[in-house]
């Protein structure tokens, strides 16, 4: 069984990312963070690691406009 402690603060960083970036769907701002077409394999401690590498960058999401509905 997955250690239950890893949620808490990976939600902690999707949050934080997603209010950076509102105008992103859930599921557009996992594909960009993840850069899989396919989030389902991804791992929990690798999609916290690029969720916090693109909360150190300036602004990682500046040239995803494509994303956002008008």
């Amino acid at each position: 069984m997955r250690n239950e402690e890893r949620i808490e603060p990976i939600l902690e960083l999707v949050k934080e990312r997603w209010k950076d970036s509102p105008d992103l769907r859930l599921g557009q701002l996992l594909h960009v963070v993840t850069k899989e077409n396919d989030v389902f394999y991804v791992e929990d401690d690798r999609l916290a690691r690029n969720l916090s590498e693109t909360l150190d960058a300036d602004n990682p999401f500046d040239d995803m406009d494509y994303f956002c509905d008008e």
